[in-house]
């Protein structure tokens, strides 16, 4: 789920497997890994959430 700063539902996107990380050559942006694909994520707040705890 990504969201504003303000916490208003921006997207929310699905996925087997995904992880984060903090690329070196990006240090302000958050990248997300979606099966494979990429989202980065600049000024805007993010929740990871278990498929099976929905």
């Amino acid at each position: 789920m990504i969201k504003s700063r303000l916490g208003q539902p921006i997207a929310a996107f699905s996925g087997d497997d995904v992880y984060w990380e903090v690329p070196e050559d990006l240090p302000q942006m958050t990248k997300l890994m979606v099966d494979g694909k990429a989202l980065y994520i600049h000024r805007a707040n993010y929740q990871i959430i278990d498929k099976k705890l929905l």
